[in-house]
C-alpha cells in the first residue's frame, strides 16, 4: 500500500476568458521510508502540486489516494482530520507560535487532538532532534535552524505518515540546511515517513531518493545527473 497516490491529477484556472494549465495530469506514487524533492523554477507549479498533496486544494480532476483513502470521497471536516492525524507540514518560515514554548506547542497539539500529552515522548522528540535544552525556550530565542528543528517536531508528534516541507531551509545557511536536509532523510529512512520536499536548492538533491521536476505545469521524474 502506497503513503501516497495520484492517478492523473491536474490543476486548471480560469483568467478571463483564458484557462491556465497549473499541473497536466500528473500520475505517481511515493512509499514510505522514501525521501522525496520536488524541483522546478518558480511560478511552475510546485507549490500547487505540494498543497494538493496534502488536501490543501482540490484538483481539478484526478484521483489522490493518501494511505489509501480516496480524499475526494472526504468532506472538509473529514479531510481537516486527514491532515491532522496523517500529515505534517514543515514550512519556510518554521510555523510555530510565538507565544508559546516550544514545548507547549507540542502540548497544543495534543489538545487539538483531545489527548493527554505525553511528556516522556515529546521530550525523547526535543531529544532526537537536538533541541531539549530548548524546550522551555520560546521560537524568538532560537537560531534559525534550532525554530526549524521545532517546527520538524510539531509536524512529527501525533505520528504522521507524510511529511510535507516547503522550502524548509530556504532561511537557513548552507551548514544549517544540510542538517535540516540530513534530518529529514533520517526521518524517512528510520521512522517510516514518506516526505517530500519542495526546494530550490540543488545541492541538497543528493541526499533524496528521487528527484520529481515540474515545469510548466508538466511534472517528470529525472535522475540525479539531469539535476
Amino acid at each position: 500500500m502506497s503513503t501516497i497516490r495520484l492517478i492523473d491529477i491536474y490543476k486548471d484556472f480560469k483568467d478571463g476568458d483564458n484557462i491556465i494549465h497549473a499541473l497536466y495530469p500528473t500520475s505517481f506514487t511515493i512509499e514510505k521510508n522514501e525521501f522525496v524533492a520536488i524541483i522546478g523554477p518558480s511560478g511552475s507549479g510546485k507549490s500547487t502540486l505540494l498543497t494538493m498533496i496534502g488536501a490543501l486544494q482540490k484538483p481539478s480532476g484526478g484521483k489522490l489516494y493518501i494511505d489509501d483513502i480516496d480524499v475526494a470521497l472526504l468532506n472538509e471536516k473529514q479531510k481537516a482530520k486527514l491532515r491532522f492525524e496523517k500529515i505534517g507540514f514543515i514550512l519556510q518560515a518554521a510555523n510555530l507560535l510565538s507565544f508559546l514554548k516550544i514545548e507547549e506547542q507540542l502540548k497544543l497539539k495534543a489538545a487539538y487532538a483531545k489527548k493527554k500529552y505525553d511528556q516522556a515522548k515529546g521530550r525523547k522528540l526535543l531529544a532526537q532532534l537536538g533541541i531539549e535544552k530548548q524546550a522551555d525556550k520560546y521560537p524568538a530565542k532560537l537560531s534559525g535552524g534550532e525554530r526549524q528543528r521545532a517546527a520538524i517536531a510539531y509536524a512529527l508528534f501525533g505520528d504522521p505518515l507524510l511529511i510535507l516541507a516547503d522550502e524548509p531551509t530556504a532561511s537557513l545557511d548552507g551548514q544549517k540546511a544540510l542538517e535540516v536536509v540530513e534530518l529529514l532523510k533520517e526521518i524517512a529512512k528510520k521512522q517510516d515517513k514518506a516526505v517530500i520536499m519542495v526546494t530550490h536548492d540543488q545541492r541538497l538533491l543528493h541526499h533524496c531518493d528521487r528527484i520529481l521536476k515540474i515545469e510548466d505545469g508538466v511534472l517528470q521524474e529525472i535522475d540525479h545527473s539531469e539535476a
